[in-house]
Order: C-alpha cells, then sequence, then structure tokens
C-alpha cells in the first residue's frame, strides 16, 4: 500500500495520464527508476537508520525492482527509456539482468549508463558535468537543473540565468552531447512560475535559433576559448557567439570557401573577408541576440574542411580551463558575464564552493606548470586555495596549494610554483578554498595549463 493510489486523496495513477498526453502529441516519454537506492527497503541501499546494515541485494531484485522494470514496460505503452540512476551494491549479473528485462519487453527503450557496468546504450554524464572539449567516443548527455534542486524545495531561489542555460546547451550540443534539463514539479504536480519562465525563455530562442541545435553535428574545431561554440550541418557551419567579441571576429581553421555569412536570427548579412583559413567579420557593436547570436557560414562543398591543429581532439601541450566551463560546486557561487569571472567562493562545511572541470578523455596525462587569471581585494590576500585532481568521483589524487595575492581588484595572471600532475584515470580537477577565510572578493576567470613533461 506505499503508493499514490492507497496513500493519497488522488487515488490513481498520474503516470497512465501523463504517458497517454504524452504519446497524443508526438512526446517521447520514458521514465527515471532507481535501481539500488530505496529508503523502503531494507535490502536496498540508503536507510541505514532503520535497517541493518546487511543486505541482500538479489532480494530487492527479484521482489521488487525486477517486477517493477516489467510493470513500467507494459503498461504505459512504448518507452523512449529507462533512465537507471546507480548500480550501488548490485553485482554486474545483476545489471545484465535488470538489461535483459527491459531489452526482452522493448528491444527499442534506450538504457543510460548509470545502470553500471557497461550495460548502456549512451553515456551519462556526471550531474551538471560538461565535458571540456568536443567528446566523441560514445553518445553522451549531460543532466542538469534549472536551480539547485532535483526536486521541489520552496526556499530554492538559486535559479539559473536564461543566458546561461541557452549558451550551456550551445555548449553541450556543440560538443556531441544532449542536454538533459530536470524541472522539479510541486506535490501538487505544478510546474513553478520560475520554471515556466526560463523554459519560455529558453524555447522562443530555439523557435528563432532551433537550426542551429536541432539536427547538427558537434564542432569539427577546438575550441581556444569561451567566445564561440560550433555546429554544423552538412554545407553550413553555425558559429555560436556566447561572448560578444565586439565589432570585429576573427576566426581561423576554416579550409573551406564561404560564399555567405549571415544571422540566423534576421537573415541579415555579415561583411566578412577571406585570407586561406582566416575569416575576418565585421559586426555590429552589440549583439544580435541578448542570450546567444548565431552565425550561419554557408561553404562550399557538404563536408566542412578543418586546418591541421585545429581540429577537435587536437594534442595541446597547453589548454584554459575558464570558469565559466566548470560546473559550480556549492549554491553560492556567482558568475558575472562582464568580467567572465566567477566569485562568492564563501567556505562551506557541505559541498564547498569549487569549481570542476571534467576532463573525459580530452587532456593527456603529464606534469602541467599553472597560471590562474583572478582579481582580489586586500582582505583577501593570503587565503588559502587548493587545486586537485580527482580518481573516481570523490577520491583527491594530486593536490597543490597557494596564497592568493592582493591585486588591488584588478585582474592578474600569477604563476604557481608547483606544477600538476594528471594522471591517465584522473577525472577532474578541482578548485576551492583550503581553509575558511574570507575570499568574498577573489574573482576567478581562469587556468591554464601548460605540459611540462
Amino acid at each position: 500500500d506505499y503508493d499514490i493510489v492507497d496513500a493519497t486523496p488522488y487515488g490513481k495513477d498520474p503516470m497512465l495520464g501523463l504517458s497517454k498526453a504524452c504519446h497524443e502529441r508526438g512526446v517521447q516519454f520514458g521514465f527515471y527508476y532507481s535501481q539500488d537506492q530505496d529508503w523502503h527497503e531494507p535490502n536496498a541501499r540508503g536507510n541505514t537508520w532503520d535497517f541493518p546494515e546487511e543486505r541482500d541485494a538479489q532480494v530487492y531484485i527479484n521482489k521488487k525492482a525486477i517486477p517493477q522494470i516489467k510493470e513500467i514496460l507494459s503498461q504505459y505503452g512504448e518507452l523512449a527509456l529507462i533512465w537507471f540512476d546507480t548500480p550501488g551494491l548490485l553485482s554486474k549479473e545483476q545489471v545484465i539482468e535488470l538489461r535483459n528485462t527491459v531489452k526482452t519487453l522493448q528491444p527499442n527503450c534506450l538504457i543510460n549508463s548509470r545502470i553500471g557496468y557497461g550495460q548502456h546504450d549512451y553515456f551519462q554524464t556526471g550531474d551538471n558535468a560538461i565535458p571540456i572539449q568536443v567528446y566523441n567516443e560514445e553518445k553522451w548527455e549531460v543532466p542538469a537543473t534549472l536551480n539547485d534542486t532535483w526536486g521541489f524545495k520552496k526556499n530554492d531561489d538559486n535559479w539559473k540565468d536564461p543566458k546561461d542555460l541557452i549558451c550551456k546547451l550551445a555548449d553541450i550540443v556543440s560538443k556531441g552531447g544532449n542536454y538533459l534539463l530536470n524541472v522539479g514539479p510541486t506535490a501538487k504536480g505544478i510546474i513553478p512560475a520560475e520554471s515556466k519562465e526560463i523554459l519560455h525563455t529558453i524555447g522562443e530562442w530555439l523557435n528563432v535559433n532551433g537550426e542551429a541545435i536541432y539536427k547538427t553535428s558537434a564542432s569539427p574545431f577546438f575550441f581556444p576559448d569561451i567566445t564561440w561554440r560550433c555546429t554544423i550541418k552538412p554545407g553550413k557551419v553555425y558559429l555560436h557567439l556566447l561572448n560578444w567579441p565586439g565589432s570585429e571576429f576573427t576566426f581561423t581553421g576554416l579550409e573551406n570557401k564561404v560564399n555567405k555569412a549571415y544571422f540566423l536570427a534576421n537573415k541579415e548579412n555579415i561583411p566578412f573577408s577571406q585570407q586561406g583559413n582566416v575569416l575576418g567579420f565585421k559586426l555590429p557593436a552589440a549583439p544580435v541576440d541578448p542570450y546567444n547570436t548565431v552565425m550561419v557560414l554557408d561553404i562550399e562543398g557538404q563536408e566542412v574542411m578543418v586546418t591541421k591543429g585545429y581540429e577537435a581532439g587536437t594534442s595541446r601541450d597547453n589548454f584554459d580551463l575558464y570558469a565559466w566551463s566548470a560546473r559550480f560546486r556549492g549554491e553560492e557561487l556567482k558568475y558575472d558575464w562582464e568580467s567572465k569571472s566567477v566569485s562568492n567562493f564563501t567556505y562551506a562545511e557541505t559541498y564547498k564552493n569549487e569549481l570542476w572541470w571534467y576532463l573525459y578523455g580530452t587532456v593527456h596525462p603529464g606534469d602541467y606548470a599553472v597560471e590562474i587569471t583572478y582579481a582580489c581585494d586586500q582582505e583577501s590576500a593570503k587565503d588559502k586555495v587548493t587545486l586537485e585532481t580527482t580518481k573516481g568521483h570523490w577520491k583527491i589524487d594530486r593536490e597543490i596549494n597557494f596564497a592568493v595575492e592582493d591585486t588591488k581588484g584588478k585582474f592578474m595572471t600569477k604563476k604557481i610554483g608547483q606544477p600538476l600532475h594528471i594522471g591517465e584515470n584522473n577525472k577532474e580537477i578541482r578548485l576551492g578554498l583550503k581553509d575558511p577565510g574570507n575570499s568574498n572578493s577573489i574573482r576567478v576567470q581562469k587556468i591554464r595549463l601548460t605540459r611540462v613533461k
């Protein structure tokens, strides 16, 4: 009787109505399913205060998980996917049993990588975890939130800027991924007004610029900074200008002749010159779109040709970790588009405020010299900052510590005396405070890593 039919006045299955409405409107329907974490069951993972430590995952699999998965796959029509969430206590054999159950009943139902043990159809990154460059090893997506909460939390008013979400959408698609954007409805099933406003803003942008997102391929170019991102279609290059470069913009690396350049939003032609692989554009002083201005390049030939050394996946001896490209771990961190910096590194006991960059195979192992571009005021000087690499999700592998210096509020670049070692199995690079301090005034723009060996 632990279900919505028996335990609530609603008294019926809301998923029947939701799945029917989705199918009628051509929206693909799927389920989230936590195959291991279940606070109501003694043999699942999570509840250590009501149940003994000893668990038998097979009992949970046989008596609950498999029957529920069969119910999901047989009562709601065709499913696009089941989104599993971490294997935890389950063995590889048990995970294979879950996969076989899904594929036997609905062979076309997609399974994400959080089922575990490589039994997935596509790869799931960590929460809000975007690779720093194009990632083409497999199909992948980023799960992310509109504020800091996955469900509904009445006091979570830290709503994300629509510009940031639209730019993140372009960033993810240009790197080859899918953006899975979460909305937490209220207990009454109502989408919060703030969520609606954000989603309508994104939808309005897509109504005008969706051509540069839907059915595109990832960028064939390496991203040197955060000025632009790129998506392509046969015969077309879409340049997403996330940070407006001003009245002149230079783009290097395209070998194809450009026949025409225009803004996607208003179809106005863009004056340009082309000398070899260097394109020079004359732009208006202000962005055409307040969120993400898309330039369309009509090129000769269907395939985009890229100059050697400018391709996505190019090995580089130095690369920049921009603050905007990081996951903001901690509710207090704030990004300023004008200065391109993150601030408010207040120390927190839980989920300390850090920037996390995700490597996902795009950085070669080795020792790297470190430079950090930041600004701070005198009261923050000598605060200790940590830069670290991790193995797995939580385990720290290597770290270096340094004290910030007073820059009198102006941005400067500081060389750090210690190199950072990046190992073959390192997944993340993190930057945050070492100890509690007065670091509200520290503003971080980027970290440059230069390979020394």
